[in-house]
C-alpha cells in the first residue's frame, strides 16, 4: 500500500489501533503521517485520517515481505 502512496507523491495518515515500531515497543491508538514513502510523525488524538486501521496492527516495514519461517538449509546447502 505504502509504495503506491509514494507513486503520487501525497500526503498520507493511517490510524492504528496498534503500532508495532520494529524495536521492541509497541502504541495505541495512533495516527501515522506518511509523505511520498516516509513516516513523518506518530500521534495521538482524534485527527482525521485517510485510512482507518483502527481494528489492526501495523507493522510498518514489512509490507513486501514473504517469508517461510519452517524452511532452513542442511549442512548439505540444500533447502529441507
Amino acid at each position: 500500500m505504502l509504495n503506491a502512496l509514494a507513486a503520487e507523491g501525497e500526503f498520507h495518515t493511517i490510524r492504528a489501533g496498534r503500532l508495532l515500531d520494529g524495536r521492541g515497543g509497541s502504541s495505541r491508538d495512533v495516527v501515522v503521517s506518511i509523505s511520498g514513502d516516509k513516516i513523518t510523525g506518530v500521534e495521538s488524538g482524534e485527527t482525521g485520517v485517510t485510512y482507518d486501521l483502527s481494528r489492526m496492527t501495523v507493522l510498518p516495514g514489512f509490507i513486501d515481505t514473504h517469508v517461510h519461517i519452517l524452511w532452513h538449509f542442511g549442512k548439505d546447502g540444500r533447502r529441507h
